[in-house]
Formats: C-alpha cells, sequence, structure tokens
C-alpha cells in the first residue's frame, strides 16, 4: 500500500506540495503586480534577492512563470496556476 502511495504522488505534476513558502509568496506578489522586481521581492519576502533569483529560477524551470519582454519594460506571467 505505501509503495502505491508514493507512486501517485510522483504522478502528480506541478503543485504546491513541490513549492516552498517563499516561491508561494513569489508567485502571490506576481499575481498583484506583474512588473514586481526581485528588490521588491526581497523586501515583501524577507530573503535576499539573491535567493528570490534563486526560488524564481526554479519556477521558471517548472514552467509555473515566465518573463515577458525585455528587464526593464517586461512584466512576469503566472504560466501555470498552483496556487
Amino acid at each position: 500500500d505505501k509503495g502505491q502511495d508514493k507512486g501517485q504522488d510522483k504522478g502528480q505534476d506541478k503543485g504546491q506540495d513541490k513549492l516552498n513558502p517563499s516561491q508561494i509568496k513569489i508567485i502571490e506578489n506576481i499575481k498583484v503586480k506583474a512588473s514586481i522586481t526581485a528588490a521588491e521581492l526581497s523586501t515583501i519576502v524577507g530573503i535576499s534577492e539573491r535567493h528570490i533569483n534563486k526560488n524564481m529560477k526554479k519556477l521558471i524551470d517548472l514552467k509555473i512563470i515566465r518573463r515577458v519582454g525585455s528587464k526593464k519594460p517586461g512584466y512576469w506571467e503566472i504560466v501555470e496556476k498552483v496556487i
């Protein structure tokens, strides 16, 4: 039975259970302000910009968010609704 449950968990796609609390806060704040910067997120989430960037890279790799446009005039888009 336990082995069967494990297999079911692995079969689940991107989900909230795979995201850490910082990543969830990042997504929530992107929903509020798509043009939010790493510096703004750092202040809101309470972690360094470096850790914001690492978490955002993970979210991009999971295809949960993506960057639209270039650095200054660009914005973040939620691709996969996980929360």
